[in-house]
């Protein structure tokens, strides 16, 4: 005979299997059609401190393997729930039952908690960080890992009973939300909740729910939450309640060897209403095929049932290890020498390149600087040359000037001598000429020179 029944968070319940929160409602209807007894338990419908009427219609998509929604946490409040629901819930079932909870503050966590927190029938508080169906709350606090922590310490402060924190998939590492809550004080955490998806609708060219997107769930999911509970397992030391995609007693029990100490089903309830009862039915022969008395020992899969099995098990690994060692080891250790002294070899030929590459650097520096002297030297030198070639130029110039003006004047007296003399003589022989006349005999040569002294006297 098997043991189905789990610890979960220090309440035991017959099963593992748990109806997840919006899809079981407050359970009275499923009553109608099985004694709903028979579960572990079951997280009623996600309360909120004031009521909600959810998101426009549609919000339910058909997908392959699953299903969209966006509901958007539709309830009557936090008051009517204690006020109506609860009472109906009582009449037909009569465990323990997880209250999910879900806000837009920290203080409407808080405030929701702490009015759930004296009904007896509540045994665990889901609090859920992690709807994708909100505007302003929900999932923006579970995707950040201090706005959880702050949630999480917020209601541990205003109940003694176990809170369990329901976590997003949609996240870049729901590990380290996940250990920001168990610091926080979380007694357990509930992963995952819906995949953010959309559907197109072909004919009307639009998405098919009018929120657009929507939380995608259904078998799909379930390699995914499988995974994501697997590496929250190993990271935290409180227990996980796993969830996404369960559809038969195989995936409970894969989901608990992922770390699960128990399961929520959800979309499945939505497809097939027996869904739950299927499981629980067929749990127990589950078990039996693959070896599994007690649903406790799951956690201790690692550890054979034959103590001898063990030992053989440990020698073997022994002498494997001799034989890698021999044959494996000390090649490779060779092998990494050898290439360590390559590389090395590499960055010392390297280095000594950079460093001739630097001095060589230095030196053309240097003989750019002299160049740059040597050629200011020969400037400094070439403008001294020109002003005294200037400075030469000129003086024979001017020298050369003055010459030319003394000749020109010499030139010019010379000129003026000869003209002179030239229109003396013209003259003297008018004048002679005219004496002769006058006189009326011939002047003489010597008469000529007499006048011609005589006049030039004169001059």
């Amino acid at each position: 005979m098997v043991n189905t029944k789990v610890n979960l968070c220090g309440i035991t319940i017959d099963n593992p299997v748990i109806p997840a929160s919006g899809t079981f409602g407050y359970g009275y209807e499923f009553a109608q059609l099985y004694d709903i007894n028979m579960l572990g338990s079951f997280s009623f419908k996600g309360t909120t401190k004031d009521a909600r009427f959810g998101n426009p219609t549609p919000r339910i998509a058909e997908c392959k393997s699953g299903l969209i929604n966006a509901v958007g946490l539709q309830n009557p409040g936090v008051e009517k729930v204690i006020a109506e629901e609860l009472p109906k819930m009582r009449e037909v079932f009569h465990k323990p039952v997880m209250a999910n909870v879900s806000g837009f503050s920290v203080e409407d966590y808080a405030y929701t908690v702490e009015k759930l927190d004296s009904e007896d029938c509540i045994g665990w508080f889901e609090v859920n960080v992690s709807c994708p169906n909100v505007h302003g709350g929900g999932m923006s606090f579970g995707t950040d890992p201090q706005m959880a922590a702050q949630v999480t310490k917020a209601v541990k402060a205003v109940t003694t009973k176990p809170v369990i924190i329901k976590l997003s998939p949609n996240v870049t590492n729901i590990v380290d939300i996940a250990k920001a809550c168990e610091q926080a004080g979380a007694d357990g955490i509930s992963l995952i909740n819906t995949l953010l998806g959309m559907r197109i609708d072909l004919k009307t060219k639009k998405p098919v729910i009018a929120n657009k997107m929507g939380g995608f769930s259904g078998s799909a999911i379930f390699p995914v939450a499988v995974r994501m509970v697997y590496q929250v397992y190993e990271a935290v030391s409180i227990p996980i309640v796993g969830m996404g995609g369960v559809s038969c007693a195989q995936d409970v029990i894969e989901m608990m060897l992922a770390g699960a100490t128990a399961v929520e089903i959800g979309a499945a309830n939505l497809v097939n209403p027996f869904a739950c009862k299927d499981i629980i039915e067929q749990l127990p022969q589950v078990m039996e095929q693959y070896g599994i008395q007690d649903l406790k020992d799951i956690a201790d899969k690692i550890i054979p049932d034959d103590p001898w099995a063990f030992v053989v098990q440990l020698v073997a690994t022994f002498f494997l290890v001799i034989i890698l060692t021999f044959f494996l080891v000390k090649p490779v250790r060779k092998y990494i020498a050898a290439r360590q002294a390559y590389i090395q070899n590499d960055l010392d030929e390297a280095k000594a390149k950079n460093e001739k590459a630097s001095i060589d650097v230095i030196e053309a520096e240097t003989k750019l600087k002299e160049t740059k002297k040597v050629c200011k030297e020969m400037l400094e030198t070439a403008k001294v040359t020109a002003l005294n070639e200037k400075d030469r130029i000129v003086e024979e110039t001017n020298k050369e000037v003055t010459l030319m003006k003394e000749k020109a004047k010499l030139d010019i007296e010379t000129q003026r001598k000869k003209m002179k003399e030239e229109l003396t003589s013209e003259v003297i022989d008018v004048a002679l000429s005219a004496a002769s006349k006058v006189v009326e005999r011939e002047i003489n040569d010597e008469d000529s020179k007499k006048i011609i002294s005589s006049f030039i006297n004169k001059e």
